[in-house]
């Protein structure tokens, strides 16, 4: 149990620790740097949103012999989800 509890604070305070970085960067005034660490803290978000999606994929088991690579293709649809923001905040933030 403590084992569990010892690799799920690795990698989350590992993500914790990137999206804290970012915060603290953001107030710097270069809008090109804020734009990248715009994209730094979104893909920390899409990080999250798969690690969530996989937590909640391996605990419910409703495939028996999956058919394709479900996890793979949760993680992969969700970065492309967030990619397709950041390049949506991109063309919005420097296309005047």
């Amino acid at each position: 149990m403590l084992e569990k509890i010892v690799d799920f604070l690795k990698r989350n305070g590992v993500l914790l620790i990137f999206v804290l970085a970012t915060l603290y960067l953001s107030n710097l005034e270069s809008p090109e740097i804020r734009a990248f660490l715009l994209a730094s803290l979104l893909e920390c978000i899409a990080i999250a949103f798969s690690g969530f999606a996989v937590f909640v994929f391996t605990n419910v088991r409703f495939t028996e012999n999956p058919v394709t690579p479900n996890l793979g293709l949760i993680f992969l649809g969700v970065h492309i989800s967030f990619g397709l923001s950041v390049l949506a905040l991109y063309l919005a933030q420097f296309t005047n």
